[in-house]
């Protein structure tokens, strides 16, 4: 398929108030290429967990139908929401802030429900463009976290030969300087602020 068919769907997404923020593969083609450099099953994008009702409503309007949990942690706490309409499909990870600043999302772990910790720059990076459209990504240390956070966690299994040489992408080129301790995923068991 032709990667090229997600430009009109992201150039709807970033007109949005308030602001999408895309995540994954689209993403780090954006941050590390300005392009598609493969073709993506979907678009991947975050929301804090209070505003997925209008993150749904939003999508209805661009022709998805209604959203569906694609994984759950626990009963009724939803890892990934999905959506899609033709060949055209979107996914939506919630992010919460359980604690007054501290922005993290859930993930399965060996030892029950995790929280993967978001970095304090995760969404303030500037808008990029891919293939001449404008989109809002997380920022790279948030993308770089987030996966190591789900291999740490084992919640999506180990990463292929394309994530490893993603995550040596972003360390080398776009993450530059960031002390080693800050490039380590800070999990905590989801129980600790419950």
């Amino acid at each position: 398929m032709d990667p090229a068919r997600y430009l009109p769907l992201l150039k709807a997404l970033f007109a949005l108030e308030p602001k999408v923020f895309i995540i994954g593969g689209i993403a780090e083609d954006a941050l590390l290429n300005g392009t598609m450099t493969r073709d993506h099953y979907d678009v991947d994008m975050t929301t804090y967990r209070d505003t997925v009702p209008l993150r749904e409503g939003q999508l209805a309007e661009l022709g998805f139908p209604r959203l569906e949990v694609k994984h759950e942690v626990l009963p009724g706490l939803a890892m990934v929401y999905e959506t899609g309409y033709g060949d055209l499909h979107v996914e939506i990870g919630p992010y919460d802030e359980l604690i007054p600043g501290d922005i993290s999302f859930v993930a399965p772990g060996e030892n029950g429900p995790m929280r993967i910790h978001s970095p304090d720059d995760i969404f303030t990076y500037p808008a990029t463009t891919i293939d001449g459209v404008p989109i809002q990504t997380v920022s790279p240390l948030a993308l770089f976290l987030g996966r190591a956070g789900l291999e740490a966690t084992g919640a999506l299994g180990p990463l292929d030969d394309r994530g490893v040489a993603t995550q040596r992408r972003l360390r080398e080129e776009l993450l530059v300087g960031v002390p080693e301790g800050k490039l380590r995923p800070r999990l905590e068991p989801l129980d600790k602020v419950n």
